[in-house]
């Protein structure tokens, strides 16, 4: 824009809108010709003054709307949203030529890709000197690199739709949609996910949901939902706050868990129907039914030598009677865009939520070491960590055992502390037995 521009904007159609709230972040610079009322989706915006394009005008309009609650039928659930306009303004009338001088466009306008992949974004225009770039989300959602002046590689961070900026010195601007899908993963097909049977009801899988291997985290999820998102909370979560008894499936071994239908199974719906978030029941068979061994820094890296006082504890190997074991890593939990919650404790999900908690809460488990496992009872909204289940029987006997590094007769106490020798009258815990010295 230029200073005495004026221009439209406008969030679009909203279903079920209950407000909105319109704010600039330079209102001596850029102003609302008319005041914006509570339930105003279209405002028209006057340049006043020029600015530099190092620093621009942001025009947010936050509204709110009701979501359909599909156990009801009505539109119950009150959620907020955002939209962004970054807005450029230069005097009128400086810098002569062509009102095409200093043009740049970006090729494509708008692309998808997934999480974990990417794409190049190319500048085109008759522009001269240093693009600046940017994304809207600030690396959340997208990530880019530039290596040249006139393209940039985009990277997808998490799930979700950005906006990727090339602004010229004299501030004009070209925009590029970019929506990053959530990481797919063949239904059905369950080689990338070895099955281990650790003699207890069900079989579980050697790695988290949407990990690469049984030390990586994978990705979180909110309770009863089927995608990553870059920001967890309650105005964004699904399920938050519905009521488990109207759309849970009662569960027969316990009198007061229900649990997540299949369309709310993110296991089910990206593994295939063979598999499934476990149960608390499940999780609460492998808690009782295996032994559970401390895992450090140094134990997942063989190049490392013991040392307690520097060491971190990274997660739980779990022994079945059969021998056969997993890995659980340390995975804390999501809330908004952070990691704060249960931060240096392993945090899963279960899909079984609680006839005397209803609303807001499901179970799940957390350990911080194999002495501290405990039910915990996690907000919906968070974001956390998955390890599948399935009932089918694995292929193979090959890499049921989980072997970072050999453990053998490796000494912990019953703090999950691991220490060089035992002393009398004190009980340890040595290859997932333990002993009384």
């Amino acid at each position: 824009m230029k200073v005495g521009d004026t221009e439209t904007l406008d969030i679009g159609n909203v279903s079920h809108l209950q407000g909105c709230q319109w704010t600039i972040s330079r209102p001596n610079d850029v102003v609302f010709t008319t005041t914006p009322q509570s339930y105003s989706t279209r405002v028209t915006i006057k340049a006043v003054n020029a600015f530099p394009s190092t620093s621009p005008c942001v025009v947010q309009c936050k509204y709110y709307y009701l979501e359909l609650d599909p156990t009801t039928g009505r539109y119950t659930y009150s959620r907020t949203g955002y939209k962004d306009w970054t807005i450029f303004v230069k005097e009128n009338g400086t810098g002569g030529g062509s009102s095409d001088e200093g043009s740049v466009s970006l090729d494509p306008k708008e692309t998808n890709i997934k999480v974990g992949s990417g794409c190049t974004v190319y500048a085109k225009g008759n522009y001269s000197g240093k693009l600046t770039w940017s994304v809207d989300c600030k690396g959340k959602i997208v990530s880019f690199t530039s290596t040249s002046n006139d393209h940039v590689w985009v990277y997808g961070e998490s799930a979700g739709t950005t906006y990727l900026r090339a602004t010229c010195s004299n501030g004009n601007q070209a925009v590029c949609k970019i929506t990053v899908d959530p990481k797919s993963v063949t239904p059905g097909n369950d080689s990338e996910y070895e099955i281990v049977d650790l003699g207890l009801s069900v079989n579980w899988a050697s790695k988290n949901l949407g990990a690469k291997t049984p030390e990586d985290i994978g990705d979180y999820y909110a309770w009863g939902e089927t995608a990553t998102k870059s920001y967890y909370d309650e105005d964004n979560s699904k399920t938050f706050k519905w009521n488990i008894l109207n759309f849970g499936v009662k569960d027969d071994e316990s009198e007061y868990y229900y649990n997540l239908p299949n369309e709310y199974d993110v296991a089910y719906k990206k593994l295939g129907k063979e598999w499934s978030i476990p149960t608390m029941t499940q999780l609460l068979e492998l808690w009782n039914e295996c032994s559970w061994i401390p895992m450090f820094e140094c134990d997942l890296d063989p190049s490392k030598e013991f040392d307690y006082s520097k060491e971190k504890f990274r997660g739980c190997k779990i022994i079945g009677k059969n021998g056969n074991s997993i890995y659980l890593p340390v995975t804390g939990a999501y809330q908004n865009g952070l990691n704060p919650n249960f931060a240096g404790e392993g945090v899963y999900q279960s899909k079984s939520g609680d006839k005397r908690e209803p609303t807001k809460w499901y179970w799940g488990l957390s350990f911080e070491t194999p002495f501290m496992v405990r039910k915990t009872l996690p907000y919906r909204s968070l974001g956390i960590a998955i390890r599948p289940v399935t009932k089918q029987t694995p292929t193979s006997i090959s890499n049921t055992i989980y072997t970072p590094k050999s453990t053998n007769n490796i000494i912990y106490n019953i703090y999950g502390q691991r220490v060089k020798e035992m002393r009398p009258g004190n009980v340890y815990i040595v290859n997932g037995k333990k002993i009384v010295y």
